[in-house]
């Protein structure tokens, strides 16, 4: 089980999962969703390559990174990855994002993804803490984010906001 930044793995793979991913996988966004493999190619794989270069990130924006996690060759899952936070992000989606197909949901799958990305967060981000967010409604991801080694900051009505300290 690999976490590979996206546009180094299998692309016919990486564009069935942004192609399959909801737009919207319980708080997870996927702006790609239901995308042409030509789109993929031709515009949308650049982006998503480029997204992690501040350069290229247009004025209120963050740099981010995108993985997919291969299982036996199979992409499974997409993880991604700011690398700053805004005050905006602070309160609300955080750092991390990560969804996994529903065929290969209760396997595990999310813990190994998430446990890959924190290791490259520990490169990336200069906080000392990761901020994650999830739908108060999402037992599962709740479940894998304490099995990383996150606590729960607090809650609202709808959401609960977690912290991972990596420094």
């Amino acid at each position: 089980m690999n976490l590979i930044a996206i546009g180094k793995g299998d692309l016919h793979q990486e564009w069935k999962l942004y192609r399959d991913i909801p737009e919207d996988e319980n708080g997870f966004v996927n702006r790609y969703h239901g995308c042409t493999q030509e789109e993929f190619s031709a515009t949308i794989l650049n982006k998503i390559i480029h997204s992690a270069n501040a350069s290229f990130v247009p004025a209120g924006k963050v740099p981010s990174s995108s993985y997919a996690l291969y299982v036996n060759g199979i992409a499974v899952g997409l993880f991604r990855i700011r690398h700053a936070l805004t005050p905006q992000l602070q309160e609300g989606a955080g750092h991390i994002g990560f969804a996994i197909l529903k065929p290969y949901r209760n396997q595990g799958y999310a813990t190994a993804g998430l446990k890959q990305l924190i290791e490259i967060a520990k490169t990336i981000v200069k906080e000392d803490e990761l901020y994650l967010s999830c739908l108060a409604s999402n037992t599962a991801s709740i479940k894998v984010q304490m099995a990383c080694g996150a606590y729960i900051h607090h809650q609202d009505h709808e959401y609960i906001y977690a912290r991972i300290r990596i420094k």
